[in-house]
C-alpha cells in the first residue's frame, strides 16, 4: 500500500496466490451436500488455532473411513455440523451448484453458517468468500455441475455493499491494512467482530470503499491480509513461498 492506494498488480497476484494455493482445491466438478460437507469443514477446521494442514488432513481421512472417535471433540463437533449444514444449503440451491448463496441474502446464508459449533462471523465470511471467487470461474450446466472459463464476477458486483460485507473474513491482518487506508477506525477491535451487526458494518465500509474504486472487495480482503502476514511486499512483489495453510485466520 502506498500513500492510500492498491496496485492493480498487487491485487492480481494476491488473487492468483490463494486460488492457486487454496481455493482450486475445492473446485468440485459436482457439488452434492457431501462435498460441501467437506469443504466447509476444511475451512471450519483449518481455522481452528491450534490446527495444521497435517492434522486436518488426518482428521479428513478418519472421516472418511468412518473413524469419528479418533479425532478430538470439537473437530467431530465441527463435521457434524458441517454435514448438517451443508444438506441445508444444497436444499436451497436446487439444481445449480451456488444457489444456496446466488439465490437468497447471503447474509442469512452467513447466518446458517455459524450454526456450525466453533464457527463465527469470520470463518462463515471466509467459506462464502473462496467458494464464491469458485463461481467467478464458473457456469453452471445441468444438476449442480460446473463447468470452468475466464472469470466473470459480475454477479458479485452487482450486490449491494451490506451484502458483500458477508464474503470478507476479517482478521487481525485485515484489520490492520484497512486502518492503514483509513477505511475502519483505529480503534477496532477484534472482540468487537463478534458482535454480527458490527461485523456487517466494518466489513461494508471496506466493500464501499473498494467497490468506489473499481476493486473486487474479496480481492481487497486477501491482499490486505497477504500483505499483513508479509508474503506481499508493499510494492506488489513477493518474499518468496509460503504455505496459506501455515498462516491462516485465526478462529
Amino acid at each position: 500500500m502506498i500513500k492510500g492506494r492498491v496496485s492493480p498488480q498487487a491485487l492480481d497476484l494476491a488473487h492468483s496466490y490463494i486460488m492457486d494455493d487454496w481455493v482450486w482445491d475445492f473446485g468440485y466438478e459436482t457439488w452434492r451436500p457431501a462435498a460441501l460437507a467437506e469443504t466447509i469443514f476444511w475451512f471450519a477446521a483449518s481455522g481452528q488455532a491450534i490446527s495444521h494442514i497435517t492434522t486436518v488432513t488426518g482428521w479428513a481421512a478418519h472421516i472418511k473411513k468412518g473413524q469419528l472417535r479418533r479425532i478430538p471433540q470439537p473437530a467431530s463437533d465441527r463435521w457434524r455440523g458441517s454435514q448438517q449444514v451443508a444438506t441445508l444449503l444444497c436444499q436451497k440451491a436446487g439444481s445449480t451448484a451456488f444457489g444456496w448463496f446466488t439465490d437468497y441474502d447471503p447474509t442469512e446464508v452467513w447466518e446458517v453458517l455459524q450454526e456450525i459449533k466453533y464457527v463465527g462471523p469470520k470463518i462463515a465470511a471466509w467459506v462464502l468468500r473462496d467458494i464464491s471467487l469458485l463461481r467467478d470461474y464458473s457456469t453452471e450446466i445441468g444438476s449442480r455441475r460446473i463447468a470452468y472459463h475466464d472469470r466473470d464476477a459480475s454477479w458479485f458486483r452487482q450486490l449491494p455493499p451490506e451484502w458483500q460485507a458477508v464474503f470478507l473474513p476479517l482478521d487481525r491482518w485485515v484489520i490492520r491494512g484497512a486502518t492503514q487506508l483509513k477505511i475502519v477506525p483505529e480503534s477496532l477491535r477484534l472482540e468487537r467482530l463478534q458482535n454480527g451487526a458490527y461485523y456487517r458494518e466494518m466489513a461494508g465500509r471496506i466493500a464501499s470503499w473498494a467497490g468506489d474504486r473499481h476493486i473486487d472487495p474479496r480481492d481487497l480482503d486477501v491482499y490486505l491480509y497477504l500483505r499483513g502476514t508479509r508474503f506481499l511486499k508493499e510494492d506488489g512483489t513477493t518474499n518468496g513461498i509460503v504455505n496459506l495453510l501455515t498462516t491462516l485466520p485465526e478462529p
